[in-house]
């Protein structure tokens, strides 16, 4: 009896202790506030640590701009994802006898910080990551970390610069970092390699590739230039408007700097040519922005090599070059945009200018206008209009278009250029077969008004003398051989913007370097033409350089020593880094913080630029330029 009485008060008074035990979150979750005790892993043992474009921006940019799947670019919305491993013991979803009576969800917050960082510094880092009720494939729960990119970067611009030139070198590869405390005091870090994109889609899915590439440009400006050339040209004008599912724009991060993107004509007639090959490559069709093009310069477009090189500044060069020593003689309305749109008529399409180019090479420049431009008896081009290529002899299918650029003040193809465009566009026959189709009432093409020419007896002489110079019929290319053309858009010497063309017998394709940028932390004043009180420019004569502020100058693209021809043309070019003001000797004022000067030059000089910061450092840099009789 005294057993059994003794086993009773064993099993009475341990009975607490005994369904204690029983009790899941004591024998399984000892801390019920450690809910979370990791990072899950894949089967390969790799954490799940992902960052993708935010699936909302995806939809948005797919329903507004018809592009197809994003890849990971550091200039979208982006979604830095986590999914942790839970104890589902610590969760308050079982009764005292172990039985789960309720599915309960985790907690709305991870506090885990998470990180994007270069050799291990963050970049850009957030506190917690958040629930929002998205699971996985495995019912998993994924907690996120929303960041805004689009459209100038997820992070700062000095810090998207280092992050940039990161992502073209693989070095250091970014990494994404998940950095875990517990409430024991334990700490552990996670990191996971991730792979970005500079070569971002921003409009349409369509097979023909137009990549925007950016040289020695902040990326801010460059972003905004390449948005105005696609929503203020490719959307507006037709047939462009009409078929602007056929293209998929993009924008090329990465940034140039070269003696070829310095002066595009210049170096092919060196026989070289510098294609960006990050994004797209030779099939596709580029467009670089640049504040490098000569003064004399606004634009630049090489046919086979589908290349155009425009000013950014240009509408701002037009307008402004009374500065330079001439004039203009009349005012140019035609935007920024517009004028890119004109170069990418030449590459794209094979058309000519319709003013004085020195050379013609067809379609929309005829010395047989009333045959040449009429399709199954119907006439899409007027033949009336003189100046094409020649004065006199050739003709264009219209008084204004855009082909005839500044001179007509003309936004929009006329009816026989838009027909050369569809065909290239769809790749199939040639452009009278479209040229019907280019008289939609509803576009915005310029329609022949029936002017016709009337001359009476021809100009034999002036049109054979034609002939022997350019045949009328084939290109400027099937003219010269296996060679190239290139258009050229410039300044003539009294105030008109004129055009040329210029064949070279064959071009080489060759990778080219990146720019220097800057890679230090933000500097608010970067842009700022103001100097701060403690700032003091000082003797130009000064040779001392800081590592905190740099300056690079180059002629003609060029570190020198320069040999040029006495009287010849010189171009200035410099970038700073760090620097607040910077002043050159061509100068008596402060100059820009980077940016181009040009003027001609009769004996040797030494050209120099100095700058400075905020802190009174400087950094000089000289070229000598050698004149030769």
């Amino acid at each position: 009896m005294k057993k059994f009485l003794f086993l009773g008060l064993i099993l009475l008074f341990s009975s607490p202790f005994f369904a204690l035990a029983q009790q899941p979150y004591a024998r399984y979750c000892p801390d019920p506030t450690h809910i979370f005790t990791g990072v899950a892993t894949n089967r390969d043992g790799s954490p799940k640590i992902e960052l993708v474009v935010d699936p909302i921006f995806n939809e948005k940019m797919k329903r507004e701009r018809f592009t197809d799947y994003l890849p990971v670019a550091p200039i979208y919305d982006l979604v830095f994802s986590v999914v942790p491993s839970i104890n589902e013991y610590c969760l308050p979803q079982y009764d005292e006898n172990g039985t789960r009576i309720k599915k309960m969800d985790p907690p709305k917050t991870l506090p885990f910080t998470a990180s994007i960082e270069l050799s291990g510094k963050a970049l850009i880092s957030a506190s917690s990551l958040a629930w929002n009720g998205r699971r996985n494939e495995n019912e998993q729960p994924l907690y996120e970390w929303k960041i805004k990119g689009w459209e100038n970067g997820i992070v700062s611009e000095s810090k998207m610069e280092k992050l940039i030139r990161a992502i073209h070198d693989n070095n250091p590869p970014p990494t994404l970092a998940v950095q875990m405390k517990f409430s024991d005091g334990r700490r552990e870090r996670i990191d996971q390699s991730t792979n970005f994109t500079l070569c971002a889609p921003v409009w349409g899915s369509g097979a023909h590739e137009v990549v925007y590439d950016r040289v020695a440009h902040r990326l801010s400006d460059f972003i905004y230039q390449s948005e105005s050339i696609i929503s203020g040209a490719f959307l507006k004008v037709d047939p462009f408007r009409e078929y602007q599912k056929w293209f998929t724009h993009l924008i090329n991060l990465r940034n140039y700097y070269g003696e070829s993107w310095f002066n595009i004509h210049l170096a092919t007639r060196k026989g070289e040519q510098h294609i960006a090959e990050d994004c797209g490559g030779k099939q596709s069709n580029h467009i670089a922005i640049s504040p490098l093009v000569p003064l004399g310069d606004f634009a630049s477009a090489l046919s086979s090599g589908r290349f155009i090189q425009i000013a950014s500044d240009v509408t701002k060069r037009i307008l402004d070059y009374n500065a330079m020593g001439t004039s203009l003689k009349f005012f140019v309305p035609v935007p920024f945009p517009l004028i890119a749109l004109h170069e990418f008529g030449h590459v794209f399409s094979g058309l000519n200018d319709e003013y004085l180019s020195g050379q013609v090479s067809g379609k929309n420049c005829s010395i047989n206008p009333a045959f040449d431009w009429s399709y199954n008896g119907v006439q899409y081009g007027d033949t009336s209009f003189e100046g094409c290529g020649y004065p006199t002899v050739h003709h264009r299918p219209s008084e204004k278009s855009i082909m005839r650029g500044a001179q007509s003040g003309e936004t929009r193809f006329n009816v026989v250029s838009c027909g050369y465009i569809i065909a290239a566009i769809k790749k199939e026959g040639e452009g009278p077969k479209y040229w019907k189709e280019c008289m939609n009432p509803e576009w915005n093409t310029i329609k022949p008004i029936g002017k016709v020419a009337s001359f009476g007896l021809p100009n034999l002489a002036s049109i054979f003398q034609s002939l022997i110079r350019v045949p009328s019929s084939a290109s400027v290319r099937d003219a010269v051989g296996s060679g190239e053309e290139i258009h050229i858009e410039h300044f003539s010497a009294d105030g008109t913007i004129t055009g040329e063309v210029i064949s070279v017998p064959s071009i080489s394709y060759s990778p080219l370097p990146l720019a220097d940028v800057d890679l230090s932390e933000d500097t608010s004043e970067l842009n700022s033409q103001t100097v701060p009180p403690t700032s003091n420019l000082g003797d130009l004569a000064n040779e001392s350089i800081f590592d905190t502020v740099s300056v690079n100058l180059k002629v003609n693209g060029q570190d020198g020593p320069v040999e040029v021809e006495k009287r010849s043309r010189i171009v200035l070019s410099w970038i700073s880094e760090g620097a607040t003001r910077c002043r050159g000797v061509w100068s008596k004022n402060d100059i820009k913080l980077s940016g181009t000067a040009a003027g001609r030059i009769t004996r040797d000089a030494t050209i120099k630029v100095a700058c400075i910061n905020a802190d009174g450092e400087r950094a000089d840099d000289a070229v000598v330029v050698n004149v030769v009789e």
